[in-house]
């Protein structure tokens, strides 16, 4: 789906490497969900607590530029 393209692609390229080995994990994990889980996730990323803190991460970068982790059940 190219809307989950658009969001993941740049953080992944700027900000991997940034990302706790943890998080590296959690989000290898959410981008193997397929496209209608993901996009679900990211709409409400409060369903599954595990992801929350990235995916608003994730949604923060997006919107700023800036990366800003989120720390875990924020």
């Amino acid at each position: 789906m190219l809307e989950l393209d658009i969001l993941f692609r740049p953080f992944v390229e700027a900000c991997f490497i940034r990302l706790t080995p943890d998080m590296q994990i959690i989000l290898d994990e959410l981008l193997n969900q397929d496209d209608i889980e993901l996009l679900e996730l990211i709409q409400n990323p409060e369903s599954i607590p595990n992801y929350t803190p990235l995916i608003r991460t994730i949604i923060q970068f997006q919107k700023t530029g800036t990366f800003v982790e989120f720390p875990p059940n924020s």
